[in-house]
């Protein structure tokens, strides 16, 4: 994304890539994202949000595959959850769009879910489904057209900053540039130890359900969400394009990735039960003879914020890193501000609460870190 807003401000800029455009290794990965406005992670969010759904729409112009499906997104659970909490103090600040919907009015329009008594349903309108390989195959189509240069296949081994410039050396060769923006995702570490802001390397595991009546589970008919039902009944929803399969996400303890090179996404059959009983008492209508499951790299900041800006003392080094269960909703707008900042050493949104030297609670709750 950020390549894309580079080069269409007429940036001369180059995209280094160590495997394929679109491919699922890094936080990408899981063939679908979630879009919500009303953001359970905060309202300072949500600035950054309205200017990437009107970035999404911009690049769903562009594709010649839709990218973002607005469907709507559902938060479910108790009012008095703390993350239902955060979801209206969004509606309310922003005066965004919704309906709060009862238990009834659930069963009514959105029978798959089953809720527990004293439950609702939160429908954000503006949210939708992003398909995220197709989506970054289109920004990076965007900014080859603006005349960007974009190297796959091409690992980046080191990178020197200094005050002539920076010196990014790869495995076909060294580039040359007045500045660098790094978005390596859990390589970011590797690539620059100890200056990629501190974030932890999790796994997170995602499983695919089949569906008995696909028409039931269509976008229009089985809106993304998130649902807050219990230590073992949080989990975010994912409908495929043609209805035939769910995705979940349940929301516990992730484990840590030592080197992301080595990761195996394997996942045991005797977990995949688990989340199995867990998903299918609350979501009706599912195959659970037909399920599929795989594991993703995510990074993380101990206080679930992410990092944005230049590394102390390197004022032509950008890093963007710990983004994992925010990064890809608002990626566009986050590509616009790394074009702000690399020309005008400012951002049109705040983006204060994403510095690198701010004050971080390390106690953070591995629980709330979740991969949509």
């Amino acid at each position: 994304m950020a390549l894309w807003q580079l080069a269409k401000e007429g940036v001369d800029a180059i995209g280094v890539e160590q495997f394929g455009v679109g491919h699922d290794r890094g936080g990408a990965g899981g063939e679908s994202r979630i879009f919500r406005l009303a953001y359970k992670e905060g309202p300072e969010y949500v600035p950054l949000l309205l200017r990437s759904r009107e970035l999404w729409l911009e690049l769903n112009s562009l594709s010649p595959i839709p990218i973002f499906h607005p469907c709507g997104a559902l938060t479910i659970g108790r009012p008095e959850h703390s993350d239902l909490s955060q979801v209206f103090n969004s509606i309310e600040q922003f005066g965004l769009d919704h309906r709060v919907l009862s238990i009834s009015e659930m069963a009514g329009i959105y029978p798959q879910h089953r809720l527990h008594e004293g439950e609702v349903g939160i429908f954000d309108p503006a949210g939708g489904l992003l398909i995220p390989q197709q989506a970054i195959e289109a920004a990076v189509g965007a900014a080859k057209n603006h005349g960007a240069i974009v190297l796959e296949q091409t690992e980046v081994l080191e990178i020197d900053a200094n005050s002539t410039g920076v010196a990014i050396a790869t495995t076909n060769g060294t580039i040359r540039a007045k500045r660098a923006v790094v978005a390596a995702g859990v390589w970011s570490k590797k690539l620059l130890p100890g200056r990629s802001g501190r974030f932890e390397i999790l796994r997170s595991v995602l499983h695919w359900f089949g569906t008995k009546d696909p028409a039931l589970f269509m976008p229009d008919r089985f809106p993304v969400g998130i649902r807050r039902s219990g230590p073992d009944s949080n989990f975010s929803f994912f409908p495929t394009l043609d209805g035939s399969e769910i995705k979940c996400n349940l929301h516990i303890d992730k484990t840590a990735v030592a080197d992301p090179d080595a990761f195996d996404g394997t996942i045991s059959e005797e977990y995949s039960e688990f989340v199995k009983d867990q998903i299918t008492g609350l979501v009706q209508g599912l195959d659970p003879g037909r399920i599929r499951a795989k594991g993703y790299l995510d990074g993380y900041s101990a206080d679930n914020h992410p990092f944005f800006g230049d590394v102390p003392g390197h004022d032509n080094l950008t890093v963007l890193s710990g983004f994992s269960g925010h990064g890809f909703k608002i990626a566009p707008a986050i590509g616009e501000a790394v074009a702000e900042h690399v020309r005008f050493q400012r951002t049109t949104i705040d983006m204060s609460h994403m510095a690198f030297n701010r004050q971080m609670d390390d106690k953070k709750d591995l629980l709330e870190r979740n991969s949509e």
